[in-house]
């Protein structure tokens, strides 16, 4: 990094610092050292507690009587909810924990590129990075608010039917779980929304970009950028395989599939699916602008380098003598050879390998689900 960057992104510690700057809630955290894995641990345990707790003090924790508990022995043999403890107990944690990981992953990501000499992040993008998430930061918690009770009003045409739509245990989730969640889930957009738009300054006409196209990695160099949306897309296909699911085991099963009450559900689930493929491609794009605007500089400098030879000495080549024959003719076939080299250069930041495990992991898990719920028919 530039100089005066690089005395305060001195280490991945500095990158969680900088990469929550204007959450006052990662940020306040962030002191402990908290690591992807760690944050989604400790959620799994405080939820896991919380529903212990509240599902023994309303009765509704194993209950397998008209109410169908969280933790219902029978449900639990036959998998009838396992959509369910799927999304309480892995779907929502791992939010948690990429709440935590996700800019800090794509500016630990950029490190790695200026290591590797492919691009400079200068002092004025921290600065800029700070400003962008200094505003409006008080809109988040009524959004959060919001939102939170509009999850915990979706859940109130269960109630008599299932764990979760018991009166009491909807508000204590409100406050224990939903509202911190919607929170979470809001500074995570607004915090991809920011990176998609820094992509879009590192990678801008004014700055220099040294694209690899013969590196290893297959992607220009730029592996790490397509390794991070990659990690983010898995979470986003699960997290929509697992809704789809939770659509037909909460809200199909008890007949509540056409009323509003299900909308919220398909919303997300939609959300998820179309929102894996944008989280994929959308930090990509600038890298992506940039890698074919230098292949293409490339194709204009040996179209530029093929019309400058001699063009008396093309016509001349059956007049030539057979040395300098061979000379123009190993020029041309030179040329030739280049220019289909250059075609051949990438223009995304990724190879067919990860390609293949877009496919499946934006997809894949969805359809999964949808076949899974055909065979339960």
């Amino acid at each position: 990094m530039a100089k005066a960057l690089a005395s305060s992104l001195a280490g991945p510690r500095d990158d969680e610092l900088v990469a929550h700057e204007g959450d006052p809630v990662a940020s306040r955290l962030l002191p402990r050292s908290w690591v992807f894995w760690r944050p989604t641990v400790i959620w799994l345990v405080w939820i896991l507690a919380v529903d212990i707790v509240v599902g023994l003090s309303r009765g509704v924790l194993i209950s397998s009587g008209p109410v169908h508990g969280l933790l219902n022995p029978s449900d639990l043999l036959t998998g009838s909810d396992w959509p369910g403890l799927l999304g309480e107990f892995l779907v929502l944690p791992l939010l948690v924990g990429y709440y935590f990981w996700t800019p800090t992953a794509l500016i630990g990501a950029l490190r790695r590129l200026e290591q590797e000499s492919v691009l400079t992040i200068r002092e004025s993008d921290v600065h800029w990075w700070r400003e962008h998430f200094e505003r409006a930061v008080w809109l988040i918690v009524p959004l959060a608010l919001g939102f939170g009770y509009a999850v915990m009003r979706s859940y109130e045409p269960l109630d008599g039917k299932l764990w979760i739509g018991d009166q009491v245990v909807r508000w204590v989730k409100l406050f224990a779980s939903w509202i911190p969640l919607s929170y979470m889930t809001i500074m995570l957009l607004r915090r991809l929304g920011g990176l998609v738009l820094l992509l879009r300054r590192v990678f801008g006409p004014d700055r220099k970009i040294v694209v690899k196209p013969l590196h290893p990695d297959g992607a220009g160099g730029l592996e790490p950028l397509a390794g991070f949306a990659l990690k983010l897309t898995f979470f986003l296909g699960l997290g929509g395989a697992d809704l789809i699911l939770i659509e037909r085991s909460y809200y199909f099963a008890y007949g509540l599939g056409g009323t509003g009450a299900a909308v919220p559900e398909y919303i997300m689930a939609v959300a998820f699916v179309v929102g894996g493929l944008g989280a994929f491609f959308a930090p990509l794009l600038a890298p992506h602008r940039r890698m074919r605007e230098a292949k293409a500089t490339l194709l204009k400098k040996l179209s530029a380098r093929y019309e400058r030879m001699d063009d008396a000495q093309l016509r001349q080549l059956e007049t030539l003598d057979e040395a300098h024959f061979d000379a123009a003719t190993r020029e041309m076939e030179s040329l030739r050879r280049l220019h289909e080299l250059v075609r051949s250069f990438p223009v995304w930041p990724f190879d067919a390998q990860i390609l293949v495990k877009l496919v499946v992991l934006a997809f894949g898990q969805p359809a999964a689900a949808i076949v899974t719920l055909l065979l339960r028919r």
